[in-house]
């Protein structure tokens, strides 16, 4: 296992043991979020903070008095590990410290019941962005609003409408997202969210059998509007006489994949 990965997995292990139904979940992230920031704003902070000189008990000591005296259990504990681990690259430290952030609130999702709305939030936000051209520049860093005012679009536009960590999440990542990359980073959360739970598994039924050309554009095309790894389940059935059907999940079609199964039929009769 490579450096980044095994650090990677060290932090996550550490954070699943710390982080349960109780935890304050959106102070956690926030207070990530801040170590991030922190980290990446000095970069001899992060040096040594990943000093191979220094043991990892005494980085692990650095990092408890780096953090405020608030910093909740979860936040200590894991930062503390990722310091603790051997670095290489001490510019990669800032981005695990975020990318923990994110799993925290995902990972609560998870032990709560909700990520699944976690994944059609983002989903659902990938999709208002895709549409919205003007909106999505306005988000970024190309747009002439600064942090702070794009965090408030985007609140204005989403409270009440998502969860409390779906909110978290856009509104983190549009604060972090550059070169245009929002819906990137957006769609890179709904990835990690169907970790937790395994991909989703799309059922199909065929009126013939699918070839491996025809299932691969299949998937792909499902992967694109999904955001996220699929898995296929190909059967198939006479009766749809030249149809296709298309399910995902313990779900029925939703309604956004049915207005695109003509296409779909098209882009696979191509082939």
């Amino acid at each position: 296992m490579n450096e980044p990965v095994s650090n990677r997995q060290s932090a996550i292990t550490t954070l699943k043991g710390a982080v349960t139904v109780d935890t304050d979940v959106h102070t956690c992230a926030a207070q990530f979020f801040d170590f991030a920031r922190l980290l990446q704003q000095n970069p001899s902070l992060r040096r040594a903070v990943t000093d191979p000189g220094r043991s990892g008990e005494d980085r692990a000591k650095l990092v408890a008095s780096l953090l405020s005296d608030q910093a909740l259990q979860p936040v200590l504990v894991t930062c503390q590990t990722i310091a603790s681990s051997h670095w290489s690259n001490a510019g990669a430290v800032a981005k695990l410290v975020e990318q923990m952030g994110v799993y925290c609130l995902l990972y609560h999702a998870f032990l709560t019941s909700q990520v699944q709305q976690v994944e059609r939030d983002m989903f659902a936000v990938t999709n208002l962005l895709r549409q919205h051209r003007d909106l999505r520049i306005e988000l970024s860093e190309l747009g002439e609003a600064d942090q702070d005012r794009r965090v408030k679009l985007i609140s204005s536009l989403l409270e009440g409408k998502v969860l409390p960590s779906s909110l978290q999440l856009v509104q983190h990542a549009v604060t972090v997202s550059e070169h245009g990359r929002l819906i990137q980073t957006l769609r890179s959360y709904q990835r990690l969210g169907a970790s937790l739970q395994g991909a989703h598994v799309v059922a199909v039924s065929s009126a013939q059998p699918l070839t491996p050309a025809q299932k691969q554009r299949l998937q792909t095309l499902m992967e694109r509007k999904l955001g996220t790894d699929v898995s296929l389940a190909v059967t198939v059935d006479p009766k749809l006489i030249g149809g296709l059907r298309v399910r995902y999940g313990s779900r029925s079609t939703d309604a956004t994949i049915r207005s695109e199964l003509a296409q779909i039929k098209r882009s696979i009769a191509k082939l």
